[in-house]
């Protein structure tokens, strides 16, 4: 009886762990595509020193959140959006509109995927 409740105690935080990770993560994916389209916006209308601003803030905000991500996701991703976040940053500085739209573009794709792959659902458990 008493590693019943063990084993249930257990099962009840792992679940609990799993829905307060995903609402982080969809959280994070959340803001962190509005702070890109918000970019976007800034270099369709010019304002170029407002976009490099966003970028900067959403660069140090990344290395804030990678830390407790790197625990929930494939290293790979966050090697990716590192790279992507860093060519975005160097596209705002130089000015390169059609770059840093297709970049902006993949890095906001790679944010809305993370907490839709990492979800608890039966297809990501089996």
């Amino acid at each position: 009886m008493r590693g019943m409740i063990i084993s249930g105690t257990l099962f009840a935080l792992v679940v609990i762990f799993c829905i307060y990770s995903g609402a982080r993560l969809e959280k994070v994916g959340g803001e962190t595509s509005v702070v890109i389209e918000e970019i976007q916006n800034d270099v369709e209308n010019e304002k170029w020193e407002e976009a490099l601003l966003k970028t900067q803030s959403l660069q140090e905000k990344w290395e804030k959140d990678v830390k407790w991500i790197t625990v929930l996701i494939d290293h790979r991703e966050t090697d990716e959006i590192n790279q992507t976040l860093s060519a975005l940053c160097e596209y705002v500085y130089y000015r390169e509109t059609p770059e840093l739209m297709a970049t902006a573009s993949s890095l906001k794709q790679m944010f809305e995927h993370i907490p839709l792959k990492e979800r608890l659902i039966i297809e990501n458990v089996f």
